[in-house]
């Protein structure tokens, strides 16, 4: 994202009235960029607030985005945020996600399933084809539940054998690739950083 502060946001009085009154205007910079952080920081925070669309548990994404986001550096041309973590590239700009390790993605299916690959589920997942979505899928396989009762005198105890409830159920559709559509509140809109920009830029004014 390029912000630049222009005569439609009102700013050319402001900044006509700092270029009067500095050599430099690398430090006006540095207090629009550390201004932008605290921005982008809260809008990513108010993103993580919202939780997970599904409502399954959140990964808190919005929150490892936020912690990333940091005022870099400014000169006297402009003031540089970055957001160190490339993840966020995939919610600015969208795009085809492809597997780099297997033939297929695993897309969640279930809250359980989601934010842990198939090799960290604590139970045995067999494959199965569904010709009705014509898609593979990863589907908790047949397992007996074995209880005990109370410890009789003997010291032995009841075994009861019951058949999981759950088998079948699918946790993963397996896909070969995926194709995301940017998201349009990744990053706040200009118009509010153009506004927070511009106070700023007053309020250093002020202090000048």
């Amino acid at each position: 994202m390029r912000i630049t502060l222009t005569e439609q946001d009102g700013a050319s009085a402001v900044l006509a009235a700092i270029a009067e009154k500095v050599t430099s205007r690398k430090p006006l910079h540095a207090v629009l960029g550390k201004r932008a952080e605290i921005e982008l920081r809260g809008h990513f925070e108010l993103r993580n607030s919202e939780g997970n669309k599904r409502g399954w548990p959140s990964q808190q994404f919005w929150a490892r985005i936020r912690t990333a986001t940091a005022f870099a550096s400014a000169d006297e041309t402009a003031a540089r945020v970055v957001i160190s973590d490339p993840a966020i590239n995939q919610k600015i700009f969208g795009g085809t996600i492809t597997p780099k390790e297997s033939k297929y993605l695993a897309l969640p299916a279930i809250a359980e399933a989601y934010g842990r690959s198939p090799r960290s589920v604590p139970i045995a997942l067999v494959f199965r084809f569904f010709r009705g979505k014509n898609m593979g899928a990863l589907i908790e396989a047949d397992r007996t539940n074995i209880s005990f009762g109370r410890k009789r005198k003997d010291g032995s105890r009841k075994m009861t054998a019951e058949r999981s409830q759950t088998r079948g159920r699918v946790w993963y559709w397996l896909v070969r690739s995926v194709t995301q559509r940017k998201d349009d509140r990744a990053l706040p809109p200009e118009e509010q950083m153009r506004a927070a920009l511009l106070d700023a830029a007053k309020a250093y004014l002020d202090r000048l």
